[in-house]
């Protein structure tokens, strides 16, 4: 039996997986193969799936780093609700205000 360690998995697979909303076990080996696998490009799918599980910790951190200049407004949105419901308004509120100060070009604005 194959495990996720031994399998490289494509971006597709990866994706359809995280489309599933695992739970947090099986969230965490398929977050380690899109870090193998180099498929930057799920980050916000997987910043989903993390709040989706109540992880905001998790999600957090790959928020702050995330792999472009700054995350899209659908992610920020994600986390601000997240941070909402899950651990009060404070960290809502300065995270919208943190958004609406972006000042580079693909900075986020409210939807």
């Amino acid at each position: 039996m194959q495990t996720y360690s031994s399998i490289q998995f494509s971006r597709k697979l990866l994706c359809h997986l995280l489309c599933k909303r695992p739970p947090i076990s099986e969230l965490k080996k398929i977050h380690a193969q899109i870090i193998i696998s180099s498929h930057a490009s799920l980050t916000d799918s997987l910043i989903h799936c993390y709040l989706h599980t109540n992880n905001v910790n998790v999600a957090r951190i790959l928020f702050n780093n995330y792999h472009f200049p700054s995350p899209p407004t659908l992610v920020w949105n994600l986390v601000i609700r997240a941070y909402s419901k899950l651990q009060g308004s404070l960290e809502s509120i300065n995270l919208f205000y943190q958004m609406l100060t972006l000042d580079h070009p693909f900075s986020a604005v409210p939807d």
